[in-house]
């Protein structure tokens, strides 16, 4: 589903306290009609951020537990923004990790509990700020009743898995008698999760997925990602199929074109937008400030609304030579969705409608179908 990635930090928080909800409250109705379906912020959690301990190092990612900080509303604020979602048909998505700041109370309540190196250090992961917990000791059930706990109270529709990999499943518990990784420990609370009601996405490629993590790159960035350039050279968007790639431009603006959302959309490749409504400090001061797609926002939301019609009908994909559109086929193998990149003539029996226009066309033989247009086909 298209996603914003509301960017939810420690400026915003320390310079808003619990005020930080007004604007992104305000900015979901903008969201919808744009065609987003999933929202995605960090959570207000108990951490380094809402600690005035001085001295302390760390950001939002260092949490103390999985609660809600009062310094920045508590519950009541999440639980707000969860019902404001829903009621507009949004899903609201929060982080969570397998780490805990290293200044977390937890480790000295239960040392037992912190999973170690096999030369004794904390696994750290390089980060140095946190530290990971034995998913296979109480840690791992304290941690999993406080995320229910978290649904139970404002509703939360989903989860997103911080550093699943090198922080989670690749982990190591060297203290147990068979020292064994810890991936089976987090599937299983994954499954409980899931039955309890929660959609997941993890940060890397899992079962779960591809989650909003940037994975992609360009070639003037000074740290290097997979290359975008590469994937359009290759034009091999098909191999990204059921994930939501992501994109790194934060320092240079937008890089991604309307057609090149387009074209992902096609191939069910939905990129998790990013977006920053609270605007200059001078707070309150959305006034779209920041939407997702920024100058092609509405480009981009006109290919959600086409995506959202779409989607119900495309079932199974068919790439097709020249690339200049993808084909898909519906529930009983039947074609019934044309994403068209450039314009071109096609071999084609029967009647297609243009989603966006209502217009039907009849061909006998040869269809012409034009760039940027979705077709449904009546079967």
């Amino acid at each position: 589903m298209p996603e914003v990635h509301v960017h939810l930090w420690d400026p915003e928080l320390k310079t808003f306290g619990p005020r930080w909800i007004e604007p992104l409250y305000d900015a979901l109705p903008e969201y919808r009609r744009l065609g987003y379906k999933d929202i995605f912020t960090h959570g207000v959690w108990e951490s380094v951020t809402s600690d005035d301990t001085p001295g302390i190092e760390g950001n939002i990612c260092g949490p103390y537990a999985f609660r809600y900080s009062e310094k920045f509303g508590g519950a009541a604020v999440m639980k707000r923004l969860a019902d404001r979602a829903h009621e507009l048909g949004l899903a609201l998505f929060q982080w969570f990790g397998f780490q805990f700041a290293k200044y977390a109370p937890v480790w000295k309540e239960h040392p037992d509990w912190l999973l170690r190196e096999a030369n004794g250090d904390p696994w750290d992961g390089a980060y140095q700020i946190l530290w990971c917990g034995r998913m296979r000791s109480g840690f791992g059930a304290q941690m999993l009743e406080q995320i229910k706990k978290v649904r139970d109270q404002v509703g939360l529709d989903g989860i997103f898995w911080d550093s699943y990999h090198n922080l989670g499943l690749t982990c190591v518990d060297w203290q147990a008698p068979d020292k064994a990784p810890q991936a089976d420990a987090i599937w299983r609370m994954q499954t409980e999760l899931q039955r309890y009601g929660y959609r997941q996405r993890c940060e890397a490629t899992t079962v779960f997925g591809v989650s909003n993590v940037q994975i992609y790159g360009f070639s003037t960035d000074k740290f290097r990602r997979r290359l975008w350039a590469d994937t359009v050279r290759n034009d091999d968007a098909f191999v990204l199929f059921d994930t939501s790639p992501a994109f790194y431009w934060e320092s240079e603006g937008m890089k991604l074109t309307a057609e090149d959302y387009f074209w992902l959309l096609a191939h069910r490749a939905v990129p998790g937008m990013d977006a920053v409504p609270w605007g200059p400090p001078d707070f309150p001061s959305y006034r779209k400030q920041c939407l997702p797609g920024g100058p092609l926002a509405e480009e981009f939301g006109r290919s959600n609304r086409l995506y959202g019609a779409a989607l119900p009908h495309m079932h199974r994909l068919r790439v097709t030579e020249g690339g200049k559109y993808t084909l898909w086929l519906d529930g009983k193998d039947r074609p019934s969705v044309i994403w068209a990149f450039r314009d071109t003539t096609i071999g084609f029996h029967g009647v297609v409608s243009e989603i966006e226009s209502g217009k039907e066309v009849a061909a006998a033989g040869r269809l012409k179908i034009l760039a940027g247009q979705v077709y449904l086909v009546k079967n």
